[in-house]
């Protein structure tokens, strides 16, 4: 399977692939769309970066893992900043 790399627009940080580096707790979804992620785990891996994600379909918690490539972070909804 080839995997596409996201391309980076603005200020996020990124490796020298291109990539968007991933942590812990970020808020990601697929370059295609979709659900709205939280990072789970980062493993590192010869040419890979595997990303770990869950999130809720339907109230049910899903997850699964993804090339950093084929994942963007993502604006989380309504106001998150401190009082």
């Amino acid at each position: 399977m080839h995997l596409v790399r996201a391309l980076i627009s603005g200020p996020a940080e990124s490796d020298s692939s291109g990539v968007i580096k991933m942590k812990i707790g970020d808020i990601v979804s697929l370059v295609s769309g979709g659900p709205k992620m939280t990072v789970q785990s980062v493993r590192k891996a010869i040419g890979k970066q595997p990303v770990h994600c869950i999130w809720f379909e339907k109230n049910k918690l899903a997850q699964a893992a993804f090339d950093a490539g084929v994942l963007k972070k993502a604006v989380p909804e309504g106001n998150f900043k401190d009082s």
